[in-house]
């Protein structure tokens, strides 16, 4: 795998600021921003490179336990989060010698994050409907004809049209925007979790590092419903429209994740 097409110069060129614009009456959660914050652990000199629907929440709870405030470093920037140090990744840059910090990231199949960001959307609100017969879905400030009352595929997929449109949250911007927001390159990285195995993998990052967490005896919270994630799964699965439609929305997350997957599986060549 050539990582050098993984860039951060190259990856911003195809993902501007322009296109995950915000829509001119959308008042969602986010709307457009760049994605330059991290998690770090300063004693244990880790960087978390966290992805929004990349099961941050859960990974951020092992940072919780350590106190990391350095007090040579400015109280202006450095604001704690139950003891990790959640700061804008340039920053960090000016106060530490990040060479001698390791950055790990998690990577998700974009299909499975893209129906999980569809439900946390829908589950907090700000995928709506309107109308007297609630004839309209409302996603990210624009109003499509709502198809088939009640049938969750149907909205997925208008969902689907309305990203198409542009990136209008962090929770749909391709996981490589991560890195990229921050200036490094994937080569930079020296930590990719997979998704798929991310209890035993992230156990065995903390036993590597020394960091002393017990990652196995925790379980992610999941706030969406297996039936409905079931739904979705096997809608997609079976429309290989809906497939492709993904594939040219996150092209090198599916080339990075199908990379470390099959990295995993030992059938990389």
């Amino acid at each position: 795998m050539n990582l050098d097409q993984f860039s951060a110069r190259i990856i911003n060129e195809r993902y501007p600021l322009d296109c995950r614009w915000r829509m001119r009456s959308w008042t969602g959660p986010r709307g457009t921003q760049r994605l330059e914050h991290v998690f770090v652990n300063i004693p244990n000199k880790i960087v978390y490179l966290h992805t929004h629907k990349n099961a941050s929440t859960f990974v951020r709870q092992f940072f919780s336990n350590r106190p990391n405030r350095d007090p040579s470093l400015p109280a202006s920037w450095l604001r704690t989060w139950h003891g990790s140090a959640h700061v804008a990744y340039y920053q960090l840059q000016e106060h530490c010698d990040l060479k001698e910090f390791g950055h790990f990231w998690i990577v998700r199949n974009p299909i499975d994050r893209i129906i999980s960001a569809f439900l946390r959307g829908k589950h907090r609100g700000w995928v709506t409907v309107e109308g007297e017969r609630d004839e309209f879905i409302v996603i990210g400030g624009e109003r499509f004809p709502r198809p088939h009352r009640y049938a969750l595929p149907n909205e997925f997929r208008v969902f689907l049209q309305r990203v198409e449109m542009s990136y209008f949250d962090s929770h749909v911007y391709p996981q490589v925007v991560t890195f990229a927001d921050k200036g490094i390159n994937l080569s930079d990285i020296d930590d990719i979790i997979l998704f798929d195995k991310m209890t035993t993998e992230l156990q065995d990052y903390s036993d590597k590092e020394n960091l002393g967490w017990d990652v196995i005896s925790q379980k992610p919270k999941n706030q969406q419903s297996s039936q409905e994630k079931t739904i979705l799964q096997e809608y997609v699965q079976n429309n290989s429209d809906i497939v492709s439609r993904i594939h040219k929305l996150y092209p090198e997350d599916f080339l990075i994740y199908n990379h470390i997957k099959e990295l995993r599986n030992g059938t990389n060549t």
